[in-house]
Order: structure tokens, then sequence, then C-alpha cells
């Protein structure tokens, strides 16, 4: 989901993959440019750097996600020389810190796939938090819906890797959350969860110490009224004794 140079928001310019300054006006130079050409049938390619002796990126199509062929170009960009990404958070007690693990990758044009497509990233090192995220029209990145999110190795060297039903600029990203609050996009809000007006934790041991004491006390009740009839028939037989009428056997 690409747009021309950047795109305007807050009064600040987030900038596609390609461009940087204030305005998005300045242009960068990719470290490798090719064409290729996709046809309709299962095909696989990947782009190398110079001097590189391992792919900057593999892509893979199965057969039948493009319904006819296309020319797709791919631009590898050095990250150091692109605008930081930035990954949304919906919370303002939040900031999510992003570190690029690897190269950029551009994809142009933004074409739609009819099955998902498995892009493989490299990546510098895993440090256990490796993703892959896209470039979305509003300037933010983001991870793929689509799934197969994982790190490989491919001859001894590491790949971020992911399915996608869609090109856009994509690269290898570690997202970590500082700040007090809790919520946002990449949160686990398992902590924040209540139970009775508790943490799911203290909830659920609160509820089975209700249970317990309820069976305790039904238990209880029981043997209670065993011993309560049991007195009420020893007094029977003790006041039959006692006029002769009857005794007890």
């Amino acid at each position: 989901m690409l747009f021309r140079s950047g795109v305007l928001v807050g009064g600040v310019c987030k900038c596609d993959v390609g461009f940087e300054g204030s305005e998005c006006q300045t242009v960068t130079t990719p470290l490798v440019e090719e064409t290729k050409t996709v046809p309709t049938t299962a095909y696989s390619f990947e782009v190398s750097t110079p001097g590189a002796s391992e792919a900057a990126v593999l892509v893979e199509f199965p057969a039948g996600a493009l319904t006819t062929s296309a020319n797709i170009k791919v631009q590898v960009y050095e990250s150091a020389t692109e605008p930081t990404p930035t990954v949304p958070n919906t919370d303002p007690a939040v900031t999510n810190v992003v570190k690029v693990m690897g190269q950029i990758i551009k994809f142009t044009p933004d074409i739609q796939f009819q099955t998902p497509v498995t892009i493989k990233l490299k990546i510098s090192n895993d440090d256990g938090n490796t993703q892959v995220y896209y470039q979305t029209s509003t300037g933010d990145w983001e991870k793929p819906t689509s799934g197969g999110q994982t790190v490989i190795s491919v001859n001894g060297v590491l790949y971020a890797q992911a399915l996608t039903t869609h090109f856009s600029n994509w690269a290898p990203m570690s997202v970590t959350r500082t700040g007090t609050g809790a919520g946002g996009e990449d949160d686990d809000d398992s902590s924040s969860s209540t139970f009775m007006g508790l943490p799911v934790a203290g909830g659920v041991v609160v509820l089975v110490l209700i249970i317990v004491g309820a069976i305790a006390g039904i238990a209880f009740f029981i043997r209670w009224k065993k011993a309560g009839k049991k007195d009420i028939s020893m007094s029977k037989e003790y006041a039959q004794t006692a006029t002769g009428e009857t005794q007890a056997v």
C-alpha cells in the first residue's frame, strides 16, 4: 500500500521507503534494484545485494497467486539511511521502541494476491522478538494478518518469514514496549484481565475457596441432621423404658 513520497500525519511527514527529509523531499538510493517477471504458476525468486553471498529477500509464489503474469520491481534499502519506522500504539502511556533487524525491501507495484505469498527477509540476528512488518498507506508499519510469522535458517543464514496477500514496503523488526501503561497494538492484556473484581488468578482462587467452603458447610449440615435424628430416637427409647411400656432391645 504505497504512496508517492510520504503522507502528512499531525503535521509530520511519514516518508515512503526511498524518501527522507522533513517533507520527504530527498530521494535515497537503493543498494540494489531488480525487476522480476512472475508467472501465474508456482514461482520463487531471490534478490541479493552487491558482494553478498546470501539473498537479502526470498519470495515464494504458490500457483494461482497471480491471475496474470506481472513484472515486479524489488528494491533493497539500507535501514540506516531510511527514517525509523513507526509502529502505532493506542496507549499514550506506552512507547513502542522499533529496531530494524535487517534491510528494508520495497516491492512495486502494490499487487494483491489470490492466495498468500511467502516473504523471507534476511536478519542480522534473532532477539526472540523479530517479526516481519509492512508499511501501510498511513505511513505506519504493521504486522501482516495472514500469519506464518517465524524465524528460519536457510543454509545457516537467519530469515524472518511471513505470509502476505499483497506487496508493499517490508522490513524485519523487533518492537519492544516501554512505559507503565497497558494496552496497545502488540500488548498482552492478560495481566489486566479481571474476575470478580480481582486479577484473573486471584479471582479464581477466591472462587475455589467459596466452593470448598460451601461443600464443607453442606457436609456439616448433613452430619448435624443425622446427629439430631439419633438424639431424638435415643430420647424416645429412654422415655419408653422409664414408663415400663417397652424396652429397647
